[in-house]
């Protein structure tokens, strides 16, 4: 807390969200609640992952296919080991 706050002191407002979250991100990646394969989705997503899929549900939330791609990748534990 307190490197944050010292850091914080000198941060812009829009950007202390920012450094709050890759704080959270590194804890998490040390305690390993976020392996490296997760973390490479979260930065790349599955670009250049060429499978089959089903087809994208009708959901609200769900407005394009793309969308719906990452999602089903994320869910997919078998994937992730493959983005590293």
């Amino acid at each position: 807390m307190t490197i944050y706050n010292n850091i914080a002191r000198g941060l812009f407002e829009k950007d202390k969200l920012v450094f709050s979250f890759m704080m959270c991100v590194e804890i998490m990646k040390q305690e390993e609640k976020i392996t490296p394969a997760e973390w490479n989705f979260f930065l790349r997503g599955a670009a250049g992952m060429d499978k089959e899929r089903p087809g994208m549900p009708t959901a609200p939330f769900l407005n394009n296919v793309k969308v719906w791609n990452n999602a089903f990748d994320l869910n997919k534990k078998g994937p992730l080991t493959n983005l590293i």
